[in-house]
């Protein structure tokens, strides 16, 4: 029998949060948690500052789900981006120099927004 580790990791924020950090620091904020194409991908949108708060809710969920695999107790933000597939789904791309206790061969991102809030649901196999 081969057991399968599976993990999650679950992060909400308030869109208004992301909001005003952006607001107040701008690039310096932004360069910190958002790669390059993520910024673009988010610039590009109708609102801004809630596909902002989806990825960081998404960014914190992964590093959550994570943690488990990692001897590592901090994942940079810049380590991972999420952007859309061609379906619009959030796709996951880890660059990272952490290594991992145990692979794994599976990463499912969810994002929802409502109204005011951010939410991202990270599975981990």
């Amino acid at each position: 029998m081969t057991t399968i580790a599976v993990k999650t990791g679950i992060d909400i924020v308030e869109i208004r949060r992301i909001e005003t950090l952006i607001n107040t620091h701008g690039d310096k904020f932004l360069n910190k948690v958002f790669t390059e194409h993520e910024q673009e991908y988010c610039d590009s949108a109708a609102n801004v500052s809630e596909k902002y708060a989806g990825r960081f809710a998404a960014k914190e969920a992964l590093r959550k789900a994570l943690q488990p695999f990692t001897n590592a107790t901090y994942m940079p933000f810049l380590d991972i981006e999420i952007l859309p597939d061609e379906f619009g789904l959030p796709q996951v791309t880890i660059d990272t120099h952490i290594s991992f206790r145990q692979p794994f061969s599976n990463i499912s991102i969810s994002i929802s927004h409502e109204r005011q809030y951010a939410i991202a649901n990270a599975i981990v196999q």
